[in-house]
């Protein structure tokens, strides 16, 4: 299950970082249903909420 569940994260990081998706809708395609088991999820694992995590991704490519 914990391997199922780091694919996951795994694939919600590359969309976060790749695409413009609402944080809804990568929670969907991801595998983890819905934006709150997102946000739960990946604060844990990653130590930042997913909407942070994705604008640090931005101020990069603006850079």
């Amino acid at each position: 299950m914990q391997w199922l569940q780091t694919q996951r994260l795994a694939r919600a990081r590359e969309l976060l970082e790749c695409s413009d998706l609402p944080v809804d809708r990568v929670a969907e395609v991801s595998g983890l249903g819905t934006g709150a088991n997102l946000r739960r999820h990946f604060t844990r694992a990653v130590g930042v909420p997913p909407i942070d995590y994705r604008r640090s991704f931005r101020a990069a490519r603006v850079a």
